[in-house]
């Protein structure tokens, strides 16, 4: 998919899917993270009605759900296992009743994905209730989960091509996905972007589409450009879609990054660790640019003598910015008088393009070349 443009919709989206904007039978995914209606302060939306409000809410935009998905298509629904509803009298299994209004609409099970967060921040240990009593214990589950359904048929109806791969595919299915949790502050509506990745690659075919009703800051639209799916996102603050509109095309695509390894390869760029590479640079379309500057410069300072280029990611603990992509360049001679200088020269070069991008950054280094090829 050369090139990705989403249709993103501003409006309630229970009105968007059931006017026929989105058409019956026509969407292969749904992927997406609701309002939990707990009091966050949306610019479109009040996070604060009753819980039996809530709870009609998501069964309208669940029914209209139904309506356009395919025969065969699936429903990935990211919900807080608990929440706390006053007006219930504390808190409430919010997945069960959940479930229960999916079952009624005609949703199939297909399975519980248990969140499990990679620097977990929110467990809170200061309201246990009865202090070491079993007069009233305080139990509190801060977890997240996501709801895996299907329409009708549980099978695919249709041929396709898989993106998933062995080791992920062997992670998904067990039902337990790790995820690093989303820090932007663009929008209240964030969550992280490994839940759709991982959704939408275990769940959909190539080319598949894939629907947001409640599209946020573009989330699950990012995951669809890198995975090389189709996008629709809805959302009823149009400050939201212009935001997301942004944030989708800041990410770099399957086909980019499919191109920029071809681009690599050609230029004698060994790739240590592809997959750690690719996750790097798909994160911002700006570091296709930037990767092919630094290739570019030390072809460019380099080309006179026998050198090699190895391309790696690295994590300096110290570093506010953890992860880094680092150039090495392998020659027989590193101690030149001038050697330095053409390094220096590169870094600086970089300088200003990696000061743009997202939370990482792209150095160079070197080595030996006769180490390199021990």
């Amino acid at each position: 998919m050369k090139n990705f443009e989403p249709k993103l919709i501003v409006g309630d989206c229970r009105n968007v899917m059931g006017s026929g904007e989105i058409p019956e039978d026509s969407v292969d995914l749904i992927c997406t993270s609701p309002p939990y209606n707990c009091n966050i302060k949306y610019d479109s939306w009040n996070d604060g009605m009753s819980y039996d409000e809530y709870l009609v809410f998501m069964r309208e935009w669940l029914t209209q759900a139904y309506r356009v998905l395919k025969d065969d298509g699936r429903i990935a629904v990211n919900l807080f296992y608990e929440i706390s509803q006053p007006g219930r009298g504390g808190r409430v299994f919010v997945t069960s009743d959940v479930w229960q209004i999916m079952k009624e609409i005609g949703f199939q099970w297909n399975g519980i994905a248990d969140l499990v967060e990679d620097q977990s921040e929110r467990v809170k240990y200061t309201a246990w209730g009865s202090w070491m009593s079993a007069s009233s214990p305080y139990m509190y589950n801060p977890k997240e989960c996501v709801i895996c359904a299907y329409k009708k048929e549980k099978k695919k109806l249709t041929k396709g091509v898989s993106t998933i791969e062995r080791d992920e595919f062997m992670e998904s299915v067990k039902g337990e996905w790790n995820y690093r949790a989303a820090t932007t502050t663009k929008t209240q509506a964030s969550y992280s972007l490994d839940i759709p990745l991982r959704a939408i690659n275990l769940f959909t075919y190539l080319d598949d589409v894939v629907l947001d009703p409640f599209c946020g800051r573009g989330t699950t639209g990012s995951a669809c450009k890198i995975l090389g799916r189709r996008f629709i996102g809805v959302d009823i603050s149009k400050n939201y879609i212009e935001i997301a509109n942004e944030e989708i095309h800041n990410i770099a695509s399957k086909w980019d990054i499919d191109q920029m390894f071809l681009w690599l390869l050609k230029s004698g760029v060994f790739i240590e660790e592809p997959k750690r590479v690719r996750k790097f640079i798909e994160r911002d379309v700006k570091y296709i640019p930037m990767v092919r500057k630094s290739i570019l410069s030390i072809h460019e300072k380099f080309g006179q003598e026998p050198f090699e280029i190895t391309i790696e990611i690295k994590h300096d603990p110290d570093c506010y910015k953890s992860l880094y992509m680092n150039a090495v360049v392998s020659v027989d001679d590193y101690y030149s008088e001038n050697f330095m200088d053409r390094i220096d020269t590169i870094n600086e070069e970089l300088t200003t393009i990696c000061d743009e991008c997202w939370d990482y950054y792209v150095t160079t280094d070197f080595q030996p070349l006769k180490t390199k090829k021990e």
